[in-house]
């Protein structure tokens, strides 16, 4: 099957059609998003084989979007389930937000659903532990599908199934991530995402899915995580009004190499030549993109929204930075918690799974233009 027929959204749809027996995806607006992902990938010359593995992702996401679609109209009051000051935590990719999301994640009044839970957010009627564990095995064969073929990534970005994971899972099922642009050399796509999607759709549907997540497994105050949610701030406080966002903040001269060491671990898949400086560029666009949408959004949000955390504080006293957070997010420390966060970090010492070596000149890129791009962003959040 040629590359083009591999991605045509009509065949993703009847695949993923054929595999639920469920033909409504809900509202069309997810079908631009798609659309550019597939068109982006064809014309940024993605290899033939890294496709043939992306269209069943692509179905998957489709089933799952089907899924949801059922189950709300099954039970209409989901839609009424409230979910009420929900926390995301967010930064530019490689800031801390994966530890902080964790720690927050310890607190017992928290609710963060595990990855195995996110990759496939409807349980069937009839589910029970057989049909749980199942999905569990399916979920720690994707993460040795990703081992193999990206060894370096596990020091990068370290995953669990069981792990509280990120939000990007729920909003591919609108094909409305930048999560794809971390993944595959797409910049076609990239660009349009950033400057010209409309998110808000994908957000609406993001909280469906939180509804569904909630009544499938009721807890405490939801706590996602997602950096890229700091590309599209507007569009998640237009779905969720009465959220409060956690932004981490680290220098760009650390930040952007690891960014595009990111990249690179997943660009190289099926590009053995993958040019270390395009690399860099795309990674600098990105995280430009990111800084201008997010000052934007802020300019407009009242102080108490957002929540800033410092990197190099967070690193230095985890502990004390999550206790003291948790008092401006209204969450009450005791020494239950404090217990938890510390069995946490003893648990997953820093570089477990290995050290992760990158720098900006690796990157081709130089402290010059760096401080140029974001030297007030620098000012502001990290000086």
């Amino acid at each position: 099957m040629t590359p083009h027929a591999t991605l045509d959204p009509a065949r993703l749809q009847d695949t993923a059609t054929r595999l639920t027996g469920l033909s409504d995806f809900g509202p069309d607006d997810w079908r631009p998003a798609l659309k550019r992902l597939a068109t982006s990938m064809l014309e940024d010359g993605m290899p033939p084989a890294r496709i043939a593995r992306i269209a069943p992702q692509l179905v998957g996401a489709l089933a799952n979007r089907a899924m949801v679609v059922a189950a709300h109209r099954a039970h209409p009051a989901l839609a009424e389930r409230p979910i009420r000051r929900p926390i995301f935590v967010t930064g530019f990719p490689r800031t801390g937000t994966t530890l902080m999301h964790n720690l927050l994640a310890c607190h017992p009044d928290h609710t963060a659903h595990p990855l195995w839970m996110l990759q496939r957010p409807v349980a069937p009627p009839d589910a029970d532990g057989a049909w749980r564990e199942a999905r569990r095995a399916e979920t720690a064969a994707i993460l040795q599908q990703l081992a193999e073929v990206s060894p370096g990534f596990a020091r990068i970005h370290p995953m669990g199934v069981d792990w509280p994971d990120e939000c990007s899972w729920l909003l591919r099922n609108s094909f409305a991530s930048l999560v794809f642009a971390l993944q595959y050399p797409v910049p076609g796509y990239m660009r349009w995402l950033v400057g010209e999607a409309d998110l808000r759709p994908a957000y609406a549907f993001h909280k469906r899915q939180a509804q569904v997540l909630d009544a499938r497994a009721p807890g405490g105050r939801l706590v996602g995580k997602d950096p890229c949610h700091l590309w599209h701030l507007d569009a998640l406080f237009d779905a969720w009004p009465d959220a409060t966002v956690v932004q981490l903040h680290r220098h760009p001269f650390e930040a952007l190499p690891s960014l595009a060491s990111l990249c690179a671990s997943l660009h190289a898949i099926d590009h053995p030549d993958l040019d270390l400086r395009a690399v860099g560029r795309y990674a600098l666009e990105l995280a430009g993109a990111g800084l201008d949408a997010m000052a934007e959004a802020r300019a407009t949000l009242g102080p108490d929204r957002v929540v800033d955390v410092r990197y190099r504080d967070f690193v230095a006293d985890p502990v004390g930075t999550a206790r003291a957070l948790t008092a401006r997010l209204d969450s009450p420390w005791h020494p239950g918690v404090a217990h938890r966060v510390e069995d946490w970090l003893a648990a997953h010492p820093k570089d477990k799974s290995g050290r992760h070596h990158y720098s900006l000149d690796q990157f081709g890129l130089t402290e010059d233009e760096v401080t140029d791009r974001f030297g007030g962003y620098i000012e502001r959040f990290v000086a």
